[in-house]
């Protein structure tokens, strides 16, 4: 059923876990509950990780990868919310975190929840707050990651960076590095295919990008044969350039 897991999979997943669980009530894996409204209010993604955590137990394997939840059908970005969520509503909780695998066991703080409206708002905190948190660690990786670029830019070129959008850092890293391992005294012939692969940025984006380095005086270019390869060298134009006070941004062609 392509990981999809109704009770009466997971029921029988129960019975073939033998020693592990059974069909006890005080089991903490048990047909209660799978009556409970916290287990019924679980997301497709929790029920994969919460089935993958009784396969791995009842093979005496405590400690779970992200990769193995990702073989077993949960998406990569789900593995966390799906996580979190089984914590919060009392199913699983995390004995151990280390960096490659967590540890995990079953507990019956479920029990405490006694409506699908309480499991329901207790299930979307858990999986708001763990959007919320990823989305602050992007964040953070993002600005350590500017800031490693620029600090490594600024070492090949004295000039003013900071006013450069990422887009544009980017773009200006591929072509200094294309320089340095040129032959070429102080150019390099670089392709937009080139720097579209290295960047990840739409030809529009690239455009626009090397419009606002030139400007600012960052960089030469001398047209070649084609247009997609075109002759690149930094420049101290920036030297004269009128400062700018606000940062530039180069999302789209003027």
């Amino acid at each position: 059923m392509s990981g999809e897991l109704s009770h009466a999979t997971m029921a029988a997943t129960v019975v073939e876990a033998d020693g592990f669980a059974g069909l006890r009530a005080d089991a903490p894996l048990s047909i209660r509950l799978l009556k409970s409204p916290a287990y019924r209010c679980m997301t497709r993604s929790a029920h994969l990780v919460l089935a993958k955590i009784v396969i791995e137990r009842a093979s005496g394997r405590f400690a779970i990868t992200h990769a193995q939840f990702a073989a077993y059908g949960v998406s990569r970005d789900g593995v966390a919310h799906a996580v979190a969520e089984l914590e919060a509503l009392g199913i699983v909780v995390v004995e151990r975190r280390t960096a490659h695998a967590n540890a995990y066991d079953l507990s019956q703080r479920w029990r405490s929840i006694g409506s699908i409206a309480d499991a329901v708002a207790i299930r979307d905190r858990a999986r708001h707050f763990g959007l919320t948190r990823r989305r602050k660690v992007e964040r953070e990786t993002a600005r350590r990651v500017r800031a490693q670029r620029l600090a490594q830019l600024k070492a090949m070129i004295d000039a003013p960076l900071d006013a450069l959008d990422d887009a544009a850092l980017s773009i200006l890293r591929v072509i200094a590095d294309a320089i340095g391992r040129s032959k070429g005294v102080s150019g390099a012939s670089v392709s937009y295919e080139a720097i579209c692969d290295a960047t990840g940025a739409h030809r529009n984006t690239v455009a626009a990008s090397l419009r606002t380095l030139r400007e600012l005086g960052l960089i030469d270019v001398r047209h070649g044969g084609r247009r997609a390869s075109n002759v690149y060298r930094l420049s101290d134009g920036w030297r004269g350039a009128q400062p700018r006070p606000d940062r530039v941004s180069v999302g789209a062609a003027p």
